[in-house]
């Protein structure tokens, strides 16, 4: 069995000598085929990766909860809402749309009392353009979106400014006009627009500013982020199960959808490129044996 095996490879090292063009070719051929299954593996896996990167942060494993007419959410609603499998936060929030004053004109800007980590969280693409987010006790201090810090561009406010907003609240029976005055602590970088929200527009503040700023009493909602767009379906379920009709909920699960198929269609193209170069691997490598099989035969004969 020994000197069996040696002859087998002293037979094909002397068929590689004899043929170098060949076997030189044969070897690259051989080479090639997992070569370009893995770089298009690679390339197609990590493109995948990216697509579905910035889709999911466009935020559609976010859910936000306002409550119906006569229900107001409280830190129960809250401790309940965390507890639901698959909710990695729920935080709430104050939100109201007030005027301020930007480049001599008087614009509609929306206002949010939130923990402001959590819409970075939640949209990934947000960027500081400059300055800094304010921590959760700097309730004056906020971070205002591009198109009101500047205005064809060039700069309204800075860090460190000022600004004046006038909104309308409600006290009792009665609408009473109110000012209220915040400081920029960070500027965004121009964003164009979410499927949660315009950040250009709108200025975030602490959660702690709703009631010392704006004398707010009641939280406007409960803003809810899903571990993935996989779990926002069930989610939706299990806050529609417990509400009923007490809130009204929105979700973005046909963005969630589209992620999922967008992930789906990405891998099949992976497992199809992968399968193609696999395949013409297979053919290289089974022509050459053939191809030397009928030779040596044809030699055979001859003899």
């Amino acid at each position: 069995m020994i000197s069996f095996i040696i002859d087998i490879f002293i037979l094909a090292f002397k068929a590689l000598t004899e043929r170098k063009i060949r076997a030189a070719l044969t070897i690259i051929g051989i080479a090639i085929g997992p070569l370009a299954l893995v770089m298009i593996s690679s390339v197609v896996d990590g493109y995948a990766d990216y697509v579905i990167e910035q889709i999911q942060g466009l935020g559609q494993n976010a859910i936000v909860l306002f409550p119906s007419s006569g229900y107001r959410f409280t830190e129960g609603d809250l401790n309940n809402i965390r507890a639901i499998n698959n909710v990695i936060r729920a935080e709430p929030f104050y939100s109201i749309q007030a005027q301020a004053r930007i480049g001599g004109e008087n614009k509609i800007v929306f206002v949010y009392a939130i923990p402001i980590d959590i819409v970075f969280e939640t949209i990934k693409s947000i960027e500081i353009h400059e300055g800094s987010i304010p921590s959760a006790s700097e309730y004056v201090k906020a971070v205002i979106g591009h198109q009101i810090a500047f205005k064809d561009r060039e700069k309204v406010y800075d860090i460190g400014d000022a600004i004046t907003l006038t909104f309308m609240r409600s006290e009792g029976s009665k609408n009473t006009i109110k000012r209220a005055t915040i400081a920029v602590s960070a500027i965004l970088k121009e964003f164009g627009g979410a499927f949660i929200l315009s950040p250009d527009t709108t200025i975030f503040l602490p959660l702690e500013a709703g009631q010392r700023i704006f004398g707010l009493n009641q939280w406007s909602g409960i803003f809810i982020l899903a571990r993935s767009s996989d779990d926002v379906a069930n989610i939706v379920n299990e806050l529609r199960n417990i509400y009923r009709n007490s809130a009204e909920i929105i979700s973005f699960q046909g963005i969630a959808n589209i992620v999922n198929s967008v992930t789906s269609a990405m891998s099949f193209i992976s497992f199809s490129a992968s399968l193609s170069a696999f395949a013409v691997a297979v053919a290289g490598v089974a022509a050459t044996m053939i191809t030397s099989v009928i030779e040596r035969t044809r030699e055979y004969r001859c003899t």
